[in-house]
């Protein structure tokens, strides 16, 4: 394959990507599945042993989301594979930010909430009638960020934020030989 043919279809994946998140963080749901091939998968982070098959499937599974959760997704380290002219695989980190429409929203913003999530999408894309979609999304977990506390951060049902320990007291510079 010749690099403009490559550099070609990773343009077109990461806008897919890009895509992707900004329709989901805009609540259009349905411009989110149709961004996933007819039958697409797409593996939830919080719910991995449930995939959601198909366009209807997952569009179902977004409508039931809790009203008022708002989200960016801010992703970044993408990279994107061809594996040939119809197939390509990418990666990327996931730093998700959520917050309550509810909350008030001064002129400096709302309060996001109090934990956030750094994880990962693992893609596959396929070349399909309709352009470049996704075949396979699946969400990988990483690490919070932020307080947590039992209770704290779960300000949504179905948000399983787990709860960590306190971190100990605060870290004390010494001087060299005090």
């Amino acid at each position: 394959m010749q690099n403009e043919t490559v550099m070609a279809i990773e343009r077109e994946c990461q806008r897919v990507l890009m895509r992707s998140v900004n329709v989901f963080d805009q609540g259009d749901y349905r411009g989110f599945a149709e961004l996933f091939a007819p039958d697409g998968v797409f593996v939830r982070a919080n719910q991995p042993d449930e995939p959601l098959v198909g366009r209807e499937a997952i569009l179902n599974a977004l409508l039931a989301r809790p009203a008022g959760r708002l989200s960016r997704h801010l992703c970044t380290n993408i990279e994107i594979d061809v594996i040939d002219e119809n197939r390509a695989v990418g990666r990327c980190y996931l730093l998700l930010y959520t917050a309550n429409a509810a909350d008030p929203a001064p002129a400096g913003g709302r309060q996001a909430d109090p934990v956030q999530r750094l994880g990962e999408y693992r893609d596959e894309y396929v070349r399909t009638d309709e352009g470049w979609r996704i075949a396979r999304r699946e969400g990988k977990a990483g690490m919070l960020i932020g307080p947590a506390s039992p209770g704290r951060g779960r300000r949504f049902p179905g948000n399983k934020c787990a709860a960590r320990p306190a971190l100990p007291g605060p870290i004390r510079k010494t001087q060299p030989g005090a």
